[in-house]
């Protein structure tokens, strides 16, 4: 997740696109949940913007792991290790499907 955020936060066109999108409603085709990834994709990169030092995306990645299940299983008590490529495909999907519901209103 760490790796994909970094990746993405480097993009200056998303970041244009995250902070034109609104937080205080969605479009009805887009799901709460792709909405909330957002919004949290959103606030996580204002706060990478604003601080030096580390930042601990926990509103994140507990909206992440309501999307997509897949990051929220469990082995032995501790969450399994998912690769860069899953949370790259959830979050760019998700993210395309609501900033282009959003750039239609």
């Amino acid at each position: 997740m760490n790796s994909t955020i970094q990746c993405l936060h480097s993009v200056p066109e998303l970041k244009s696109a995250l902070l034109e999108y609104s937080q205080s409603g969605r479009n009805n085709e887009l799901d709460q949940t792709s909405h909330l990834l957002t919004v949290a994709t959103k606030d996580l990169f204002s706060e990478l913007d604003k601080n030096a030092n580390h930042v601990a995306p926990m509103q994140f990645w507990m909206v992440l792991r309501k999307k997509s299940p897949q990051f929220d299983q469990l082995h032995n008590g501790s969450f399994m290790q998912q690769d860069a490529e899953g949370c790259w495909t959830q979050l760019l999907y998700t993210l395309s499907q609501s900033l282009k519901a959003s750039s239609t209103r």
